[in-house]
């Protein structure tokens, strides 16, 4: 998500602020604003529609969403800050920004070929796979909040508040992606093209996309060492992402145990400070 810097304001005008953030510019106007902190930092506020709030503060489930969404263990998305609330009483959700490209403009470049595309689709298969194994659904994917890094590295962002929970949200979401850049990219009448979207439309589960995308990389004058090196390189996707997963069990069985260990020697600790996420 590339933007332009604002426009300077005169000196003698106080910037307009949202949330305490400077503005730099609305990316949509009233819901969605690029901000700067104080430390310089680039943000993302985004508006929490009335569906996320009870009688004015986070409904509670979602409360429990966005802090899972903040907590989770994932290099491919975009980092949530927290939950803050402005003047006006509106509640924005503060996310990372990252600078790039969307998915579907950088896949439609004209020296984009077939194969670079195609190993990207499969990197955005293996990142949604490894959010649904932590158990977060995105549940509001679409070819503008898929970003491709200015390091080439692949980025969601926006994970919605709302309590998704069916995977299949997210891969038909993926399925009409991939069928709008086929089309928009004239690959619909080749074989591959054709199969993709054969299986896309049949609502195939993530496994299926990323197995027939994996045969998309692989064309028939694909050398076989570099067949074999592709196939490796995607078991050592998954076993990177195993591993992970293993880790964060570990970690929070130690954890879980060393509270209880130190429950039993000492006194209750006093209440908690006000959670991070309650908007302010």
């Amino acid at each position: 998500m590339s933007s332009e810097p604002a426009t300077q304001a005169s000196p003698s005008v106080s910037p307009q602020q949202v949330c305490g953030y400077a503005l730099v510019q609305w990316l949509k106007e009233g819901r969605t604003a690029l901000c700067r902190s104080d430390a310089g930092r680039m943000l993302v506020l985004k508006k929490l529609e009335q569906d996320c709030l009870l009688e004015g503060d986070l409904h509670p489930d979602v409360r429990e969403r966005l802090a899972r969404i903040r907590e989770l263990a994932h290099g491919h998305v975009a980092t949530l800050i927290g939950v803050e609330r402005d003047a006006q009483g509106t509640v924005y959700a503060v996310w990372q920004y990252i600078e790039g490209r969307s998915f579907e403009v950088w896949a439609c470049e004209k020296d984009r070929d077939q194969r670079q595309v195609a190993r990207m689709m499969r990197n955005l298969v293996l990142a949604v796979e490894a959010m649904h194994t932590q158990g977060i659904v995105h549940g509001c994917l679409h070819g503008r909040n898929i970003i491709v890094d200015e390091a080439g590295v692949l980025r969601l962002l926006d994970v919605s508040p709302l309590l998704f929970t069916d995977p299949q949200d997210d891969a038909a979401a993926m399925a009409k992606l991939f069928e709008v850049i086929i089309h928009d990219r004239g690959e619909q009448e080749s074989n591959l093209g054709a199969s993709l979207i054969r299986q896309t439309s049949g609502g195939a589960a993530l496994a299926g996309f990323s197995k027939l995308i994996s045969q998309m990389i692989q064309p028939q004058d694909t050398p076989p060492a570099q067949a074999a090196e592709d196939q490796r390189e995607e078991r050592s996707r998954r076993r990177a992402l195993h591993w992970a997963l293993a880790c964060a069990m570990v970690a929070g069985v130690l954890a879980l145990a060393g509270w209880w260990m130190f429950s039993r020697s000492v006194a209750p600790p006093p209440e908690a400070p006000i959670e991070a996420l309650k908007p302010r």
